[in-house]
C-alpha cells in the first residue's frame, strides 16, 4: 500500500498511459483516490513533481551507502549523508552525517 512519505518508483501501466519515467526514486508527497504526487530530487536547487497513477507505483528501499540529502526542519541548509541502515522497528533510515553524527 502506498502511503505519504514512502520512496517509490513508477512502472508503465500501458503503452498509451506511460507513467514510466527516467527520474528514478521519488517521495510520495500527496495522495488521492487513484493518483499520487511524487517529488523527485534532482539537486538541492531543483525538485520535480509528477502526478502518477497509484497502480504504477511500487515501494523501494535504499541500499546502504546511498548518498542522501536531508534538510532539518529548523534549518534552511541541506546536509549530505549516507544511508547506514534501515531500522525496521522505527520504520526509518539511519543516516551517517558529517562529524560522525547519526540521524
Amino acid at each position: 500500500m502506498i502511503k505519504l512519505g514512502l520512496l517509490v518508483r513508477s512502472r508503465s501501466v500501458s503503452a498509451e498511459k506511460s507513467p514510466n519515467n527516467d527520474l528514478g526514486i521519488g517521495k510520495v508527497t500527496e495522495l488521492s483516490y487513484s493518483t499520487a504526487t511524487v517529488e523527485y530530487f534532482c539537486s538541492i536547487g531543483q525538485r520535480l513533481e509528477k502526478t502518477l497513477p497509484l497502480t504504477s507505483l511500487y515501494r523501494v528501499q535504499l541500499p546502504p551507502q546511498t548518498r542522501c540529502y536531508i534538510q532539518p526542519e529548523s534549518q534552511d541548509t541541506w546536509i549530505i549523508g549516507r544511508i547506514f541502515d534501515w531500522d525496521e522497528d522505527k520504520g526509518q533510515y539511519r543516516i551517517d552525517l558529517p562529524d560522525k553524527k547519526i540521524a
